[in-house]
C-alpha cells in the first residue's frame, strides 16, 4: 500500500519542479547593448550562450549562466556549431564602420541573414532583433546614406527574419544610453507612428539600455510578442511598468 503513495508523491513533486532554464543565443554580446541584455537575461534566469569574435574581449563579470563562444555573424559555420542547443536567439549585432567586411552590408543584413537561417535550422523558437525605430518597409531608405546605408541593410536584414518562418520579435529602438537620469516608463508603438512623431535630433528621444533588456526578456516569455516589430523608447509620462500589457494590445501588422 505504501507504493502507490509513495509514486504519487513523486509525481507531485517532479509536476511542482521547476522547468529547465531556456537557453539563449546572444550575438553581439560584447557590444554595450548585448552586455546590458545578457547581464538581464542571466538576472531572470536564462542560461545565456554569448558570441563573440574575440574571447579576449569576453567580459568576465556578466554572471555564472553565461558560456562564452568564438565566431562570426559573417561566418555561418561558426554560428550553426555555436548556435547548437540554444531554444532563442537574441541578436544585438551593429556594423561599427561604414565601408568595408564590417559595413552594414555585411554586418546588419549578411550577418542578420546567417544568424536567422543557422537559428531556422537549429529550429529555435523564437528570434529576437534589436533593429530601429527608423528601420523598417514604411520608409524608403536607400535615399539615406549616413553610414553606408544603415538603414537599408538593417531592414533587408528585417525582411529576411520576416520571410524566414522563425518566429520573431523586432524592437526598433530610439537611441540607446546607458542608463536615464531618473526611472522612467517604457513605450512599444508603431515604427510608422515613431517616424511621424519623432525627430532623429531630439536627444529625448532615447531608451536606457537596462530598460530595452527588460522588454527583451518580457518577449521571450510572452508568446503574445510574437511575430510582430515595435519601436521601443522611453517615456516620462507613462508608468514604469504600463508597457507589460502592450504586446497583447498591438497588431501584427506593424511593419
Amino acid at each position: 500500500m505504501t507504493r502507490p503513495f509513495r509514486f504519487a508523491a513523486v509525481l507531485a513533486l517532479l509536476a511542482a519542479a521547476p522547468a529547465a532554464a531556456d537557453t539563449v543565443f546572444v550575438a553581439g554580446a560584447t557590444g554595450r547593448t548585448g552586455q546590458g541584455i545578457v547581464r538581464e537575461l542571466v538576472a531572470q534566469g536564462f542560461d545565456v550562450i554569448a558570441l563573440t569574435r574575440d574571447a579576449s574581449r569576453a567580459p568576465p563579470d556578466l554572471g555564472s549562466g553565461v558560456r562564452w563562444v568564438t565566431g562570426d555573424v559573417r561566418d555561418i559555420d561558426s554560428l550553426r556549431a555555436g548556435m547548437a542547443g540554444a531554444d532563442v536567439v537574441v541578436s544585438a549585432i551593429g556594423a561599427r564602420q561604414g565601408r568595408g567586411p564590417n559595413s552594414p552590408e555585411f554586418v546588419d543584413f549578411a550577418g542578420t541573414r546567417n544568424l536567422v537561417d543557422a537559428a531556422k535550422e537549429n529550429g529555435v523558437r523564437q528570434f529576437v532583433l534589436i533593429a530601429s525605430g527608423r528601420t523598417g518597409p514604411h520608409i524608403d531608405h536607400t535615399t539615406h546614406r549616413n553610414m553606408g546605408y544603415t538603414r537599408h541593410f538593417k531592414t533587408k536584414g528585417e525582411e529576411h527574419l520576416k520571410a524566414s518562418g522563425v518566429p520573431y520579435t523586432i524592437l526598433g529602438a530610439a537611441g540607446l544610453i546607458e542608463q536615464g537620469k531618473a526611472p522612467m516608463g517604457i513605450r512599444l508603438f508603431s515604427r510608422a507612428d515613431y517616424a511621424a512623431t519623432t525627430q532623429s535630433t531630439d536627444e529625448t528621444v532615447v531608451i536606457a539600455i537596462p530598460d530595452i533588456a527588460q522588454v527583451v526578456a518580457a518577449a521571450l516569455r510572452d508568446p503574445a510578442a510574437r511575430n510582430k516589430a515595435f519601436a521601443v523608447m522611453n517615456d516620462a509620462n507613462r508608468p514604469r511598468d504600463g508597457w507589460r500589457g502592450e504586446f497583447a494590445a498591438t497588431s501584427p501588422a506593424w511593419p
